[in-house]
């Protein structure tokens, strides 16, 4: 499958900014402003929220479009239609439409900016109801941003990650994630592990005069994943494993609320079966039982200390770990 553009020009890494963005995608027939949108901020837990919020959407019988990134080896796992990556034809085909609108650009766009724009072009090509976009990296200039006023903004626990580009303080961090909220939509947000970030967030939705919503669920975790009692659905399970899934699912359950009153969900007992099988790779995902192998995203301090959170819960506690680590540098 494409996984390079702009054959025979210079090649750009990262660069914050949305014009280069909006003239592709303006080059394309700004395909992404063809559906409402939910946008998902934050630092951890951006890609289980908006997994568990597509899940919800399709369990009433729209069609969804997802982003995210990275991807877990495939590159059209940044891109699907009902949770399900993007036909690989249809990844050439529409890569080369975007490569052909980008190459006649001066600036040049990135990598990613050439994936958000595929994204929303094949959101427009498969009429998805609505589309679930994954915000790449911070908020305020990342590509993602381009969107007009969404119909619901979701942030999700901020922490310290990519302070090189976002801030040396949490403050920093999360004004830069705020610059996602827009006047016009609404705001859902995680339980935050920093008081402070929440005020940065509170004060940002004051200003663009955003209704603010805060997760209140505080679901229980096992071996089998999360489960709580819920007012609307009765018992529910979501078989994500990993303690911090909790707060991940809080946060999911807020958005639903609001997508409810907006008319998006009112069939609890199809969300409740859609939620009980709803996946997500690569998130204290155990590959093996016997013996018993476990894979986990974490990569930052927050995202690091849910997983050890995890770890010493029963029945993981019983377990002596042997931690395989890697990462590599840009």
């Amino acid at each position: 499958m494409k996984e390079n553009w702009w054959q025979g020009l210079t090649k750009i890494g990262m660069r914050p900014g949305m014009e280069r963005t909006a003239d592709l995608l303006r080059r394309l027939g700004n395909p992404q402003l063809r559906y409402p949108i939910v946008h998902v901020a934050g630092t951890n837990g951006k890609g289980s929220t908006a997994t568990l919020i597509t899940a919800a959407l399709m369990s009433q019988g729209y069609r969804v479009g997802l982003t995210t990134s990275p991807d877990l080896g495939q590159i059209n796992e940044r891109v699907m239609i009902n949770l399900e990556p993007l036909d690989p034809q249809a990844w050439n085909r529409l890569g080369d439409q975007v490569e052909a609108a980008g190459s006649q650009m001066t600036d040049i766009p990135t990598f990613f900016e050439a994936v958000t724009a595929l994204a929303f072009l094949a959101f427009a090509e498969h009429a998805v109801d609505v589309a679930v976009v994954e915000v790449g990296l911070g908020g305020r200039l990342d590509a993602t941003n381009v969107i007009p006023s969404p119909m619901l903004t979701v942030i999700t626990p901020i922490a310290f990650d990519h302070m090189d580009r976002l801030g040396n303080t949490i403050e920093q961090i999360a004004s830069e994630k705020a610059g996602v909220i827009k006047n016009g939509s609404r705001v859902v947000i995680a339980r935050q592990p920093y008081p402070a970030a929440k005020d940065v967030l509170l004060e940002k939705s004051k200003q663009m005069g955003v209704e603010f919503f805060e997760a209140e669920l505080s679901p229980e975790c096992d071996s089998a994943g999360v489960w709580w009692s819920d007012s609307e659905a009765g018992a529910m399970r979501v078989p994500l494993l990993g303690a911090y899934q909790m707060e991940n699912v809080a946060t999911a359950r807020a958005a639903l609320s609001v997508l409810q009153k907006l008319g998006w969900i009112s069939d609890w007992e199809a969300l409740r079966k859609s939620w009980a099988t709803v996946k997500w790779p690569g998130r204290f995902q155990v590959v093996s039982h016997n013996p018993l192998w476990v894979i986990d995203g974490a990569h930052n301090l927050h995202g690091v200390m849910g997983l050890v959170n995890t770890l010493l819960r029963d029945p993981w506690n019983r377990y002596r770990w042997h931690l395989i680590f890697g990462s590599c540098s840009a």
